[in-house]
Protein backbone atom coordinates (compact mmCIF):
# COMPACT_ATOMS: atom_id res chain seq x y z
CA UNK A 1 0.00 0.00 0.00
CA UNK A 2 1.32 3.44 -0.96
CA UNK A 3 2.16 5.91 1.84
CA UNK A 4 -0.28 8.49 0.44
CA UNK A 5 -3.06 5.92 0.48
CA UNK A 6 -2.19 5.10 4.11
CA UNK A 7 -2.47 8.81 4.96
CA UNK A 8 -5.90 9.08 3.34
CA UNK A 9 -7.17 5.99 5.14
CA UNK A 10 -5.65 7.21 8.45
CA UNK A 11 -7.63 10.48 8.33
CA UNK A 12 -10.79 9.16 6.67
CA UNK A 13 -11.51 5.90 8.44
CA UNK A 14 -8.55 5.11 10.68
CA UNK A 15 -6.00 2.33 10.34
CA UNK A 16 -5.43 -0.95 12.08
CA UNK A 17 -2.55 -0.87 14.54
CA UNK A 18 -0.21 -2.76 12.22
CA UNK A 19 -0.85 -0.39 9.29
CA UNK A 20 -0.62 2.63 11.58
CA UNK A 21 2.80 1.42 12.72
CA UNK A 22 3.89 1.04 9.09
CA UNK A 23 2.72 4.58 8.32
CA UNK A 24 4.58 6.13 11.25
CA UNK A 25 7.72 4.10 10.52
CA UNK A 26 7.70 5.43 6.96
CA UNK A 27 7.14 8.98 8.22
CA UNK A 28 10.12 8.61 10.54
CA UNK A 29 12.44 8.28 7.54
CA UNK A 30 10.58 10.27 4.85
CA UNK A 31 10.50 14.06 5.32
CA UNK A 32 8.17 14.55 2.34
CA UNK A 33 5.64 12.12 3.84
CA UNK A 34 5.82 14.02 7.15
CA UNK A 35 5.07 17.30 5.34
CA UNK A 36 2.14 15.65 3.56
CA UNK A 37 0.88 14.31 6.92
CA UNK A 38 1.01 17.82 8.43
CA UNK A 39 -0.90 19.24 5.45
CA UNK A 40 -3.56 16.55 5.82
CA UNK A 41 -3.77 17.23 9.56
CA UNK A 42 -4.24 20.98 9.05
CA UNK A 43 -6.83 20.41 6.34
CA UNK A 44 -8.69 17.88 8.50
CA UNK A 45 -8.74 20.36 11.41
CA UNK A 46 -10.05 23.21 9.22
CA UNK A 47 -12.76 20.98 7.75
CA UNK A 48 -13.87 19.85 11.22
CA UNK A 49 -14.17 23.48 12.34
CA UNK A 50 -16.15 24.45 9.23
CA UNK A 51 -18.54 21.50 9.38
CA UNK A 52 -19.86 22.54 12.80
CA UNK A 53 -20.92 25.93 11.41
CA UNK A 54 -22.72 24.66 8.31
CA UNK A 55 -26.49 24.26 8.43
CA UNK A 56 -28.46 22.95 5.46
CA UNK A 57 -31.59 25.01 4.74
CA UNK A 58 -34.74 23.06 5.51
CA UNK A 59 -36.23 23.43 2.00
CA UNK A 60 -33.10 21.86 0.49
CA UNK A 61 -33.30 18.92 2.88
CA UNK A 62 -37.00 18.42 2.10
CA UNK A 63 -36.41 18.52 -1.66
CA UNK A 64 -33.58 15.99 -1.31
CA UNK A 65 -35.77 13.60 0.69
CA UNK A 66 -38.65 13.93 -1.77
CA UNK A 67 -36.38 13.37 -4.80
CA UNK A 68 -35.15 10.17 -3.15
CA UNK A 69 -38.72 9.05 -2.53
CA UNK A 70 -38.42 9.36 1.26
CA UNK A 71 -40.60 11.17 3.75
CA UNK A 72 -38.94 14.43 4.78
CA UNK A 73 -38.40 15.04 8.49
CA UNK A 74 -40.85 17.26 10.35
CA UNK A 75 -39.68 20.84 9.81
CA UNK A 76 -41.79 22.12 12.73
CA UNK A 77 -39.49 20.42 15.24
CA UNK A 78 -37.38 22.89 17.19
CA UNK A 79 -33.81 23.16 15.96
CA UNK A 80 -31.14 21.46 18.00
CA UNK A 81 -29.20 23.69 20.33
CA UNK A 82 -25.96 25.02 18.87
CA UNK A 83 -24.14 24.58 22.15
CA UNK A 84 -25.22 20.95 22.37
CA UNK A 85 -23.88 20.28 18.88
CA UNK A 86 -20.56 21.88 19.73
CA UNK A 87 -20.24 19.93 22.98
CA UNK A 88 -21.15 16.73 21.14
CA UNK A 89 -18.59 17.44 18.43
CA UNK A 90 -15.94 18.20 21.05
CA UNK A 91 -16.69 14.99 22.93
CA UNK A 92 -16.51 13.01 19.69
CA UNK A 93 -13.17 14.66 18.91
CA UNK A 94 -11.82 13.87 22.36
CA UNK A 95 -13.04 10.29 22.04
CA UNK A 96 -11.27 9.97 18.69
CA UNK A 97 -8.05 11.33 20.13
CA UNK A 98 -8.27 8.93 23.07
CA UNK A 99 -8.83 5.97 20.77
CA UNK A 100 -6.04 6.92 18.34
CA UNK A 101 -3.62 7.90 21.10
CA UNK A 102 -4.55 5.18 23.57
CA UNK A 103 -0.90 4.26 24.09
CA UNK A 104 -0.10 7.81 25.17
CA UNK A 105 -3.22 8.13 27.30
CA UNK A 106 -2.38 4.85 29.06
CA UNK A 107 1.22 6.01 29.65
CA UNK A 108 0.04 9.36 31.02
CA UNK A 109 -2.45 7.67 33.36
CA UNK A 110 0.21 5.31 34.72
CA UNK A 111 2.64 8.23 35.18
CA UNK A 112 0.01 10.22 37.08
CA UNK A 113 -0.73 7.23 39.30
CA UNK A 114 2.95 6.62 40.09
CA UNK A 115 3.46 10.33 40.84
CA UNK A 116 0.44 10.39 43.16
CA UNK A 117 1.66 7.29 45.02
CA UNK A 118 5.13 8.83 45.32
CA UNK A 119 3.80 12.06 46.83
CA UNK A 120 1.39 10.26 49.13
CA UNK A 121 4.30 8.14 50.35
CA UNK A 122 6.43 11.23 50.96
CA UNK A 123 3.82 13.04 53.01
CA UNK A 124 2.13 10.05 54.65
CA UNK A 125 2.84 11.14 58.26
CA UNK A 126 1.15 14.52 57.62
CA UNK A 127 4.33 16.44 58.35
CA UNK A 128 4.77 19.68 56.43
CA UNK A 129 8.08 18.37 55.05
CA UNK A 130 9.29 14.87 54.28
CA UNK A 131 10.87 12.96 57.17
CA UNK A 132 14.33 13.33 55.63
CA UNK A 133 14.03 17.12 55.87
CA UNK A 134 13.14 16.96 59.56
CA UNK A 135 16.42 15.20 60.40
CA UNK A 136 18.49 18.14 59.14
CA UNK A 137 19.87 20.46 61.83
CA UNK A 138 17.83 23.61 62.21
CA UNK A 139 19.54 26.93 61.65
CA UNK A 140 19.63 28.86 64.88
CA UNK A 141 19.87 32.45 63.73
CA UNK A 142 20.94 34.32 60.67
CA UNK A 143 23.78 36.83 61.14
CA UNK A 144 22.74 40.45 61.17
CA UNK A 145 24.11 42.51 58.31
CA UNK A 146 24.41 46.23 58.80
CA UNK A 147 24.93 48.58 55.89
Amino acid sequence: MQPTELLHRFFDEGLEDSLEDVLFERMAVDAELRREFLQHQKLHHVIQEDVTGITTPSHVSQQLFMSLGLTPPDSSAPPAAGLGKRIGAAMAGIGGVLVRGRRYVFTAAISALVTAVFFLGLFRDEAPFPAAMQDLPAATEFPQVTP
